[in-house]
């Protein structure tokens, strides 16, 4: 069990420490009882993601690599979460996709995922994006609940061969306002056909979307310098 996280240093991960990226995403798999909580990758992957795709960013304690997160640039002719997103109106040009995610084992619980939300998030808008995605299984709770209190809204679901999952999407310029409406809930249909309700996180009946409009952190911008400029 880890003690602290005195010694943290979220940097980014360039394409040399890719392997070691991989390799926290590998163990952190083998721990998991559901693998569908988490997207089987390969190295070359996240090589390219360091590389030329996007951008990695690691928690560091003590110079291991203890914890990643991966983005995509916004724009890329790969992305595809902005087809579940055409009832937004959000420009597809400016969505900087979630690209992954894990935290070793023996890390947890210590808020390392929350960190490197917040350096994702800034990183994403130093490239440009006005929209940060994140694809989160209904029962990965430990991903999903960080997610939410970084002030993402459960947009809509997301098919792939993991089944049905959440996409939630964080303004990092301006608030969102769908359909003229505002109000306090944004809500999705999960794979039980019950809704999931964020403003109380009681699950109720279905209804129509509606999207609260949000502002960008202050917090946020200052972090941009901090982050992006990391050797």
């Amino acid at each position: 069990m880890i003690d602290n996280c005195s010694s943290l240093e979220v940097r980014l991960v360039n394409k040399a420490d890719a392997p070691a990226a991989f390799d926290v995403h590998r163990r952190a798999l083998a721990n998991l009882a559901d693998k569908s909580f988490m997207y089987s990758r390969d190295l070359d992957y996240f090589t390219a993601i360091a590389q030329d795709e996007g951008r990695l960013l690691g928690a560091y304690m003590e110079r291991e690599l203890v914890g990643y997160i991966a983005v995509r640039l916004p724009g890329l002719a790969i992305n595809t979460h902005w087809k579940s997103l055409q009832h937004l109106p959000i420009d597809p040009r400016c969505i900087s996709e979630g690209a992954g995610s894990a935290v070793l084992p023996e890390y947890r619980s210590r808020g390392l995922f929350s960190k490197l939300l917040t350096a994702r998030n800034a990183i994403a808008l130093s490239l440009g994006a006005e929209f940060q995605t994140s694809v989160v299984a209904p029962g990965n709770l430990s991903c999903l609940l960080p997610v939410l209190a970084d002030d993402s809204l459960m947009a809509a679901t997301y098919e792939d061969h993991t089944g049905t999952n959440y996409l939630l999407v964080k303004p990092l310029v301006r608030g969102l306002e769908a359909a003229g409406q505002s109000g306090i809930a944004v809500s999705v249909e999960d794979i039980a056909g019950n809704l999931f309700h964020l403003s109380t996180g009681e699950i109720g009946v279905l209804s129509d979307y509606r999207q609260v409009v949000y502002r960008t952190p202050m917090q946020l911008r200052k972090t941009v310098d901090r982050i992006g400029s990391a050797p």
